[in-house]
């Protein structure tokens, strides 16, 4: 493979305009009795299968069965076509109702708000894989990887929201029995679904009842079906990648997909610029994982593929602020905001030019009091012009830097009050997002940078990037200054 076949476009997903759940759903179908929370993957193909073909497992009649499925995006080539070619011609030829659901934005409400439906249909023909706001656009949008401690926000957020209010629908507040794919081995799982049960909800898990592991169930797929069946997962799952043995199985996959791994790194460059101990492997970097694995190769391509890309330089504010429930503990909370767009070099301009200096208020005089940066080459191999004294130190562990990275992260703060407390904890007056009326306050870059950097491309509509006050010493400043 060239590394110019290489393109990053398939990594960020763009929105369209799907129904809601209220004009989605078909409007004639009676009340679901039964209902399967379907995972594409090996273990709910199995038991959906046998259901279908093995009557005496089952005690109800598969017009009263409704299948829904939340499409979270990213799944691998080979599950979508297992379910396109193998599953979905079984659901239609016996007539069994099969929905395709999904977040049309970051997170859905209770009443179904945010939640879009792709397909009702009981003679379904494909799968709409590409969702709408997807996982992948969740990370993107917010500079991180999914994290493999505590819950499982992801699966939360991307399925658990999205099916809730969907069955709720079509169970039409009656009593039905909400059927699981989990495994023999998975019984505490199972345990903590049941105590979602409610007056009319009833969680049942019939490959546990079975004895069913998730090798019988892949025995029963490959004398039904012929096929090997893999595990359901996006193609950058940080559980997938948090083992040795899961790490060979995608590796092998990246390196007959490079366009799977590329989307992988995209996320993983995009958070680790923001935040350097947000490597997708548990912390660590997936990039030096498959350079040890020999994959070096694929992540060449990557970066030049990603030097083609659109950038932004960020400015990012962190700190540990106390919780509202108990100030004796803290929760970190953040800003981030775009500060210029363009190419890699324009970007980068900002960084190894002259020093930045942030204007963090004003003297008795009025006159404006700068904080220097210094700009650092981390470890990484990522530059970042660290605001002085801002360096994680002391009791709110502030960090205050500006960084070029991939310009698809949204402007966002994690807490309404983060700009009060921030200004609290700084002794600054410093806005977090100035008003658009104030661009005539930016002050501009010195004649030697560059053209099309600085605050001109501020005057871009097609950016709509805030203000920020700016100004440039005259002293230079190299890469890897303390």
């Amino acid at each position: 493979m060239n590394p110019t076949d290489l393109t990053l476009s398939a990594a960020l997903p763009s929105l369209g305009t799907w129904p809601g759940i209220a004009d989605g759903l078909s409007p004639n179908e009676p009340p679901a009795k039964v209902v399967l929370s379907y995972g594409l993957g090996v273990d709910s193909s199995a038991l959906l299968l046998r259901w279908i073909h093995d009557p005496s497992c089952r005690d109800f009649e598969l017009d009263d069965l409704a299948v829904v499925v939340a499409m979270v995006g990213s799944e691998w080539d080979q599950t979508i076509s297992d379910v396109t070619e193998v599953i979905l011609p079984v659901l239609a030829e016996h007539g069994i109702r099969f929905i395709q659901a999904g977040r049309g934005r970051s997170r859905a409400g209770n009443d179904g708000s945010g939640v879009v439906i792709f397909a009702d249909s009981r003679t379904p023909h494909g799968l709409h894989a590409a969702g709408a706001y997807t996982l992948l656009t969740e990370m993107h949008s917010a500079a991180t990887v999914p994290q493999t401690g505590g819950r499982r926000a992801c699966s939360i957020s991307s399925k658990g929201e999205v099916l809730d209010p969907v069955i709720a629908a079509i169970t039409h507040g009656l009593p039905f029995r909400h059927a699981m794919g989990y495994e023999a081995a998975e019984l505490s799982r199972a345990r903590k679904d049941a105590k979602e049960n409610t007056a009319t909800r009833r969680g049942e898990y019939p490959l546990i009842e079975w004895g069913w592991t998730r090798e019988t169930a892949q025995q029963y797929l490959r004398e039904t079906t012929g096929r090997e069946f893999r595990k359901s997962a996006c193609t950058f799952c940080p559980f997938a990648l948090s083992t040795q043995r899961g790490r060979d199985a995608t590796f092998a996959e990246y390196a007959k997909n490079p366009d799977a791994a590329a989307t992988a790194l995209l996320m993983e460059r995009t958070a680790i610029s923001l935040n350097p101990r947000q490597g997708l492997i548990r912390g660590q970097r997936l990039s030096d994982h498959l350079r040890a694995a020999g994959l070096g190769a694929i992540v060449d391509r990557f970066e030049q593929a990603l030097a083609d890309e659109p950038h932004a330089l960020y400015e990012l504010r962190r700190g540990a602020r106390p919780t509202k429930k108990n100030p004796a503990k803290t929760k970190p909370a953040r800003s981030v905001r775009a500060i210029d767009v363009g190419s890699v070099e324009e970007m980068n301009a900002w960084l190894t030019g002259e020093p930045l200096q942030v204007k963090v208020g004003l003297d008795a005089y009025g006159e404006p009091v700068l904080a220097p940066t210094a700009t650092v080459l981390g470890e990484d191999g990522i530059a970042r012009a660290y605001v002085a004294e801002r360096d994680r130190t002391g009791a709110h562990q502030l960090e205050h830097f500006f960084v070029v990275a991939p310009a698809h992260v949204q402007d966002k703060v994690t807490d309404a009050g983060f700009g009060a407390w921030w200004e609290m904890v700084t002794h600054t007056d410093m806005s977090l997002f100035t008003p658009p009326d104030l661009l005539a306050t930016v002050s501009t870059r010195t004649e030697s940078t560059p053209a099309g950097t600085g605050a001109a491309r501020f005057d871009a509509p097609a950016v709509g990037f805030p203000d920020i006050d700016i100004d440039v010493a005259t002293a230079g400043t190299a890469i890897g200054a303390s």
